[in-house]
């Protein structure tokens, strides 16, 4: 008798246990489920990194052919431009475009002619109004295949000396908002110079140019046209400029 309910004990552990596993299962399943009905897609891989520059030279180095303009930076390794006291760059919006072209065709052996921009995002302080922008990014996206989309991002930063990009492969039917540079007629220096025209300089004036002012363009946000940001942390002004016409809207205040 007692061996019987042994017996007895060890078949409902096992039984019970199967139960358990089979109840994990469906569990991580229907979540798993439930993760991707939410997203609508499966992230098949992700790369990225940071890499060192030489602000000052970089153009020239581009220009002449030079090689090993970006060097691999691991963890904890960034240098600030800004420690060393060096001037503010003078970059136009072309040559951040040429210099995240150069380093696309770094990390990946192709230039941009191949993908479609989803965003652009150019920054600068208020006190560096003169010089120009002083940072960019830019979000591209590329189709490999129908089902299968990559979206990059590289944030060019010469006041730091390094230029950082990540990417993410989906698999999925998701057709991303893009647009081509040739979309764009008012150049992000023309847009500027709207937003000052039309506010922005007062703005920044009055706040004897502590703040901060961001530039950017997003595919299906405000009809993907321009937006001007001047940004003190606890005031703004924000002005939407047609990108097609140079047709300009306040926003803030």
């Amino acid at each position: 008798m007692p061996e019987l309910k042994k017996k007895i004990l060890f078949i409902t552990l096992i039984v019970a246990g199967i139960c358990l596993a089979l109840f994990c299962w469906l569990f991580l399943y229907l979540l798993k489920e439930i993760s991707l009905q939410e997203t609508g897609e499966t992230v098949m891989w992700r790369d990225g990194g940071v890499y060192a520059i030489h602000s000052q030279t970089l153009l020239q180095d581009i220009h002449q052919g030079h090689k090993n303009i970006f060097k691999f930076l691991p963890d904890g390794e960034l240098t600030v431009r800004t420690d060393l006291g060096l001037p503010p760059i003078r970059w136009t919006s072309k040559d951040y475009v040429l210099i995240a072209d150069q380093f696309n065709e770094f990390v990946s052996g192709e230039s941009l002619s191949g993908w479609k921009f989803h965003a652009m995002f150019y920054s600068m302080n208020c006190e560096d109004f003169q010089y120009g922008f002083q940072g960019a990014s830019f979000d591209i996206v590329k189709y490999t295949t129908p089902n299968t989309r990559i979206e990059r991002s590289i944030w060019v930063y010469p006041f730091e000396d390094h230029i950082a990009w990540k990417e993410t492969a989906y698999e999925d039917e998701y057709s991303y908002a893009s647009f081509d540079l040739s979309q764009i007629s008012i150049s992000p220096e023309e847009a500027m110079e709207i937003a000052e025209d039309q506010g922005g300089r007062a703005f920044r004036v009055s706040e004897n140019n502590d703040c901060k002012i961001g530039l950017r363009i997003i595919a299906g946000i405000r009809d993907g046209n321009w937006q001007a940001t001047y940004d003190t942390g606890e005031t703004e002004y924000v002005i939407d400029i047609n990108k097609e016409t140079g047709e300009y809207k306040i926003v803030e205040p």
